[in-house]
Protein backbone atom coordinates (compact mmCIF):
# COMPACT_ATOMS: atom_id res chain seq x y z
CA UNK A 1 0.00 0.00 0.00
CA UNK A 2 0.77 3.89 -0.53
CA UNK A 3 2.03 5.79 2.25
CA UNK A 4 0.61 9.13 3.06
CA UNK A 5 4.07 10.11 4.52
CA UNK A 6 5.61 10.61 1.40
CA UNK A 7 6.15 13.94 -0.93
CA UNK A 8 3.43 15.60 -2.45
CA UNK A 9 4.76 15.49 -5.65
CA UNK A 10 4.66 11.80 -5.86
CA UNK A 11 1.40 11.58 -4.21
CA UNK A 12 0.28 13.69 -7.17
CA UNK A 13 1.93 11.89 -9.86
CA UNK A 14 0.44 8.78 -8.51
CA UNK A 15 -2.85 10.19 -8.15
CA UNK A 16 -3.47 12.22 -11.53
CA UNK A 17 -2.69 9.08 -13.20
CA UNK A 18 -5.26 7.10 -11.52
CA UNK A 19 -7.98 10.19 -11.60
CA UNK A 20 -7.31 9.27 -15.63
CA UNK A 21 -9.08 6.62 -15.16
CA UNK A 22 -12.58 7.78 -14.97
CA UNK A 23 -15.39 6.91 -14.14
CA UNK A 24 -13.76 5.42 -10.50
CA UNK A 25 -14.86 5.00 -6.94
CA UNK A 26 -13.55 5.97 -3.55
CA UNK A 27 -14.27 3.89 -0.67
CA UNK A 28 -16.87 5.21 2.06
CA UNK A 29 -18.02 7.53 -0.77
CA UNK A 30 -20.25 7.99 -4.25
CA UNK A 31 -19.18 7.54 -7.98
CA UNK A 32 -17.46 10.41 -9.29
CA UNK A 33 -18.69 11.16 -12.81
CA UNK A 34 -16.01 13.45 -14.18
CA UNK A 35 -15.03 13.49 -17.58
CA UNK A 36 -10.97 13.99 -16.82
CA UNK A 37 -8.55 15.86 -19.09
CA UNK A 38 -6.43 17.29 -16.78
CA UNK A 39 -6.15 15.25 -13.64
CA UNK A 40 -5.40 18.62 -10.72
CA UNK A 41 -8.24 20.19 -10.67
CA UNK A 42 -10.40 16.85 -9.78
CA UNK A 43 -7.61 16.24 -7.74
CA UNK A 44 -7.92 19.10 -5.55
CA UNK A 45 -11.68 18.48 -5.23
CA UNK A 46 -11.49 14.97 -4.30
CA UNK A 47 -8.49 15.15 -1.62
CA UNK A 48 -9.90 18.52 -0.14
CA UNK A 49 -10.91 17.65 3.35
CA UNK A 50 -10.95 21.38 4.47
CA UNK A 51 -14.34 21.41 4.43
CA UNK A 52 -16.24 18.36 5.08
CA UNK A 53 -20.05 17.86 6.62
CA UNK A 54 -17.86 18.07 10.50
CA UNK A 55 -16.89 21.31 9.65
CA UNK A 56 -20.26 22.68 7.84
CA UNK A 57 -22.06 20.91 10.99
CA UNK A 58 -19.43 22.27 13.20
CA UNK A 59 -19.76 25.67 11.58
CA UNK A 60 -23.13 26.25 11.04
CA UNK A 61 -24.92 24.54 13.94
CA UNK A 62 -23.15 23.80 17.04
CA UNK A 63 -23.16 26.03 19.90
CA UNK A 64 -26.03 28.09 17.95
CA UNK A 65 -29.47 27.80 18.48
CA UNK A 66 -31.33 25.21 15.91
CA UNK A 67 -33.45 22.15 15.93
CA UNK A 68 -32.86 18.55 14.86
CA UNK A 69 -35.99 16.33 13.75
CA UNK A 70 -35.49 12.62 13.93
CA UNK A 71 -36.92 10.09 11.47
CA UNK A 72 -36.32 6.77 13.32
CA UNK A 73 -37.97 4.61 11.19
CA UNK A 74 -39.25 4.97 7.22
CA UNK A 75 -39.32 2.99 3.54
CA UNK A 76 -36.18 4.97 3.29
CA UNK A 77 -34.49 4.35 6.80
CA UNK A 78 -33.15 6.11 9.98
CA UNK A 79 -32.94 10.29 9.27
CA UNK A 80 -32.02 13.09 10.81
CA UNK A 81 -32.48 16.43 9.82
CA UNK A 82 -30.98 19.39 11.44
CA UNK A 83 -32.07 23.40 10.96
CA UNK A 84 -31.11 26.41 11.73
CA UNK A 85 -32.70 29.59 10.99
CA UNK A 86 -30.32 31.86 9.34
CA UNK A 87 -31.83 35.77 10.45
CA UNK A 88 -32.21 36.91 6.77
CA UNK A 89 -35.25 34.95 5.75
CA UNK A 90 -33.80 32.17 5.05
CA UNK A 91 -33.02 28.45 6.62
CA UNK A 92 -30.10 26.26 5.96
CA UNK A 93 -30.70 22.57 6.36
CA UNK A 94 -28.17 19.39 6.79
CA UNK A 95 -30.30 15.89 5.87
CA UNK A 96 -28.96 12.49 6.72
CA UNK A 97 -29.56 9.25 5.87
CA UNK A 98 -28.37 6.48 4.46
CA UNK A 99 -27.23 7.35 1.21
CA UNK A 100 -25.18 10.22 2.50
CA UNK A 101 -25.94 14.27 3.88
CA UNK A 102 -27.90 16.78 1.42
CA UNK A 103 -27.00 20.26 2.73
CA UNK A 104 -29.92 22.85 1.53
CA UNK A 105 -30.97 26.60 2.04
CA UNK A 106 -34.40 28.06 1.58
CA UNK A 107 -36.29 30.80 2.32
CA UNK A 108 -38.92 31.00 5.16
CA UNK A 109 -41.41 31.39 2.58
CA UNK A 110 -41.39 27.46 1.24
CA UNK A 111 -42.53 26.99 5.04
CA UNK A 112 -46.25 25.66 4.44
CA UNK A 113 -47.69 26.69 7.68
CA UNK A 114 -51.64 26.00 8.43
CA UNK A 115 -53.39 28.79 8.91
CA UNK A 116 -54.78 27.39 12.32
CA UNK A 117 -51.07 27.02 13.74
CA UNK A 118 -50.36 30.70 12.29
CA UNK A 119 -53.40 32.25 13.98
CA UNK A 120 -51.68 31.21 17.08
CA UNK A 121 -48.18 31.65 16.15
CA UNK A 122 -47.00 27.90 17.01
CA UNK A 123 -44.68 28.27 14.40
CA UNK A 124 -43.77 25.41 11.99
CA UNK A 125 -44.31 21.88 12.19
CA UNK A 126 -41.39 18.91 11.52
CA UNK A 127 -43.29 18.14 8.64
CA UNK A 128 -43.50 21.63 7.18
CA UNK A 129 -39.38 21.65 7.48
CA UNK A 130 -39.23 17.92 6.13
CA UNK A 131 -41.35 18.86 2.80
CA UNK A 132 -38.79 22.00 2.09
CA UNK A 133 -35.60 19.41 1.69
CA UNK A 134 -37.44 16.98 -0.57
CA UNK A 135 -41.16 16.11 -0.93
CA UNK A 136 -40.66 12.55 -1.42
CA UNK A 137 -39.05 12.37 2.56
CA UNK A 138 -42.17 10.67 5.19
CA UNK A 139 -42.07 14.13 6.76
CA UNK A 140 -44.90 13.40 8.92
CA UNK A 141 -42.57 10.29 10.55
CA UNK A 142 -39.82 13.51 11.61
CA UNK A 143 -40.22 14.12 15.27
CA UNK A 144 -38.49 17.20 17.27
CA UNK A 145 -35.67 16.04 19.44
CA UNK A 146 -34.69 18.36 21.88
CA UNK A 147 -32.25 16.44 23.70
CA UNK A 148 -29.22 18.59 24.43
CA UNK A 149 -26.30 15.88 24.13
CA UNK A 150 -27.89 14.87 20.80
CA UNK A 151 -25.18 17.91 18.72
CA UNK A 152 -22.57 16.74 20.66
CA UNK A 153 -23.30 13.20 19.09
CA UNK A 154 -24.02 14.47 15.66
CA UNK A 155 -20.46 16.11 15.61
CA UNK A 156 -19.03 12.62 16.62
CA UNK A 157 -21.01 10.98 13.77
CA UNK A 158 -19.96 13.33 11.20
CA UNK A 159 -16.77 13.44 12.18
CA UNK A 160 -16.16 10.01 11.90
CA UNK A 161 -17.05 9.92 8.71
CA UNK A 162 -14.60 11.81 7.24
CA UNK A 163 -12.06 10.12 4.85
CA UNK A 164 -8.90 10.89 6.71
CA UNK A 165 -6.77 8.36 4.54
CA UNK A 166 -6.84 6.55 0.98
CA UNK A 167 -5.68 3.37 0.03
CA UNK A 168 -4.92 2.35 -3.83
CA UNK A 169 -4.27 -1.00 -4.55
CA UNK A 170 -2.08 -2.42 -7.26
CA UNK A 171 -2.68 -5.51 -9.71
CA UNK A 172 0.12 -7.09 -11.74
CA UNK A 173 -1.06 -8.56 -15.24
CA UNK A 174 1.11 -10.81 -16.74
CA UNK A 175 1.21 -11.68 -20.50
CA UNK A 176 -1.66 -13.56 -21.61
CA UNK A 177 -3.68 -12.97 -18.49
CA UNK A 178 -7.33 -11.19 -18.95
CA UNK A 179 -9.22 -12.81 -15.97
CA UNK A 180 -9.68 -11.32 -12.61
CA UNK A 181 -9.22 -14.44 -11.24
CA UNK A 182 -5.63 -15.05 -12.83
CA UNK A 183 -4.48 -11.57 -11.54
CA UNK A 184 -5.42 -12.05 -8.29
CA UNK A 185 -3.51 -15.89 -8.05
CA UNK A 186 -0.12 -14.10 -8.77
CA UNK A 187 2.37 -14.12 -6.13
CA UNK A 188 5.21 -12.31 -8.35
CA UNK A 189 5.61 -9.63 -10.53
CA UNK A 190 8.22 -8.76 -13.08
CA UNK A 191 11.52 -7.00 -12.26
CA UNK A 192 9.57 -3.66 -13.95
CA UNK A 193 6.85 -4.12 -11.63
CA UNK A 194 8.57 -4.53 -9.03
CA UNK A 195 11.01 -1.65 -9.72
CA UNK A 196 7.82 0.30 -10.09
CA UNK A 197 6.54 -0.77 -6.77
CA UNK A 198 9.88 0.88 -5.02
CA UNK A 199 9.54 3.94 -6.96
CA UNK A 200 5.77 4.53 -5.20
CA UNK A 201 7.68 3.73 -2.06
CA UNK A 202 9.04 1.80 0.86
CA UNK A 203 7.90 -1.70 1.56
CA UNK A 204 6.85 -2.66 5.11
CA UNK A 205 6.00 -5.71 7.32
CA UNK A 206 2.50 -5.47 7.88
CA UNK A 207 2.78 -7.60 10.98
CA UNK A 208 2.77 -5.23 14.04
CA UNK A 209 2.11 -2.37 11.72
CA UNK A 210 1.04 0.83 13.67
CA UNK A 211 0.64 3.13 11.09
CA UNK A 212 -1.92 3.58 8.33
CA UNK A 213 -2.68 0.11 7.18
CA UNK A 214 -5.63 0.35 4.67
CA UNK A 215 -7.83 -1.94 6.11
CA UNK A 216 -5.22 -4.67 5.36
CA UNK A 217 -4.55 -7.39 8.34
CA UNK A 218 -1.29 -6.14 10.65
CA UNK A 219 -1.94 -8.43 13.12
CA UNK A 220 -1.16 -12.18 11.76
CA UNK A 221 2.37 -13.17 10.92
CA UNK A 222 1.32 -15.19 7.83
CA UNK A 223 -0.88 -14.54 4.81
Amino acid sequence: FYDTAYPSGLRLLVTMEIARAVPYKIEGGKDIPYQVEEGEEVIKELFDLSYTDYHYFKEKFMDKQHTNFVCVESEQGPMILSVIDNGDGTYTALHRDANGNKRVTFPSSDLRISFFRSLFRLGPTPANFVKCISPILPANKFKKNSNDQLPAALLEFEEKQTIKGFKFGLLYRAPGQVREDELFTNEHGSPEFEEFLDFLGDRVELYGWNRYRAGLDVTSMFI
